[in-house]
């Protein structure tokens, strides 16, 4: 968890999510969600960004899972390190000699404390795996660090790698293969029946991070396992929970910007005697209890609460100022359609970046083609990662109410589905960095 979060003192950001689906606002609310059942033959395979994202959202998962038989596993994609305001707190220090090494040190503490709630929990060391892969850069891992050379450099504990004896395997380049490698070797491993990962509409990089990146890993083995069940759970949220503190008796409920699109919402009941487990495991997070303690005990409710997955339509409705949002493909090109509710005085201010990583069952994902495409008023560039590559065939026509995209099939790999995101001030607002992920399918 991030600390700029925790503490409500985020920046104001508005998600524009091109999946944002116009649906009856109870949909999503608890009235309708459906009570999630865990079974003794169940294999819980839990994806945890950071420490104690486990406790926040599978705490009860976790209890219930073990007293059925279920077996359980859990994975940590990073070990939290960027957190200097919990360091500064728990060290009670402001400045330190070697912050290099404070940070890593933290990443080592906050590991500890995970393998020691999962022990109250009644989780075996042997169970938790924990990846090492730096803590605030996995999506930036994805988006923009894909082949040897281009390996992503922590900024503040100046790494490239996982550290010797660390990790999934010692000395992982800090790339995307690398963690979608081992993302892979988990799952095919373990053969999961339930996956509980964050959620891509959750606002911490790294929760978006480990949804695309099961995401991919579900792709490459959809031929090797059968498919498992997606639960998603949300931690980071502007203004959520609600009731900020200990609040046991008190129901979680889903964000209301959130309960409006169309998800099916899955509740975990929670009996009083593991509500208060959840709390005591929480607690053992001394490094961010000391600064975020009411934040932490503001998931220590009732109940816990998951989504499915986004749904994979090929036109969504928008928000705010943004119509529609078409894709069509036939034999040889994608075509993107994006309609505005209003006119543009002026295209020349519009910009914007596409992203585009496509996905076929012929070729490893990591050997796909990740498009970028930069547009500024009527120009626009089209790149492989961060070389600039031939625009042939494509075009672009922009109208102050509409954007019209093609782009050859051939450029993005001649995929059968599309991870796409989308930055841009189409909106007339700001909003946040890379917009929402979401994935399309070309070919059904």
């Amino acid at each position: 968890m991030k600390p700029y979060l925790k503490t409500g003192c985020a920046l104001a950001v508005l998600l524009f999510i091109l999946g944002f689906a116009n649906t009856s606002s109870s949909a999503g609310s608890n009235d309708s969600s459906v009570t999630l059942s865990i079974a003794r033959d169940d294999r819980i395979l839990i994806l945890a960004p950071h420490p104690d994202d486990e406790v926040i959202a599978c705490g009860g998962v976790i209890q219930q899972a073990l007293n059925i038989g279920a077996q359980v596993k859990i994975v940590y994609l990073t070990e939290g390190q960027h957190n200097p305001i919990s360091l500064i707190v728990y060290k009670k220090k402001l400045l330190f000699k070697n912050r290099q090494r404070q940070f890593i040190e933290l990443g080592r503490i906050r590991r500890k404390e995970s393998i020691d709630a999962m022990n109250l929990l009644g989780i075996d060391r042997s169970l938790l795996i924990f990846l090492d892969y730096p803590d605030q850069g996995t999506r930036s891992i994805f988006v923009d660090h894909w082949g040897e050379g281009n390996e992503y450099k922590d900024s503040l504990t100046g790494l490239e790698q996982t550290i010797e004896g660390e990790g999934l395997v010692s000395h992982s380049p800090y790339l995307a293969e690398a963690i979608l490698n081992d993302t892979e070797n988990v799952i095919r491993k373990f053969k999961p029946t339930k996956i509980f990962c964050s959620h891509p509409l959750d606002q911490n990089s790294d929760h978006i991070a480990f949804y695309l990146f099961l995401k991919a890993a579900l792709l490459e083995l959809q031929n090797e396992i059968q498919k498992p069940q997606i639960y998603l759970y949300i931690v980071h949220y502007r203004h959520w929970p609600t009731h900020r503190g200990f609040h046991p008796n008190k129901i979680l409920s889903v964000p209301k910007k959130i309960a409006k699109l169309d998800l099916n919402w899955f509740i975990l009941k929670l009996n009083p005697w593991q509500v208060e487990r959840k709390k005591q495991a929480l607690m053992k997070f001394k490094s961010q209890t000391g600064y975020s303690k009411s934040y932490l005990l503001s998931f220590v409710r009732s109940n816990e609460l998951f989504s499915d997955d986004l749904k994979t339509n090929n036109t969504f409705k928008g928000r705010g100022k943004l119509k529609r949002v078409s894709f069509h493909c036939d034999n040889e090109n994608l075509t993107i359609d994006i309609e505005l509710l209003k006119r543009v005085p002026d295209t020349k201010d519009i910009k914007g970046t596409f992203y585009l990583f496509g996905y076929t069952d012929k070729k490893p994902f990591k050997d796909m083609p990740k498009i970028k495409i930069g547009l500024r008023a009527n120009r626009y560039t089209v790149y492989n990662m961060e070389y600039k590559i031939n625009k042939a065939g494509s075009s672009l026509k922009l109208r102050p109410a509409s954007l019209h995209l093609n782009i050859p099939l051939s450029i993005l790999g001649n995929p059968d589905s599309i991870f796409y995101s989308l930055k841009s001030n189409l909106t007339g607002t700001r909003i946040i960095r890379w917009g929402c992920w979401r994935i399309i399918n070309l070919k059904k």
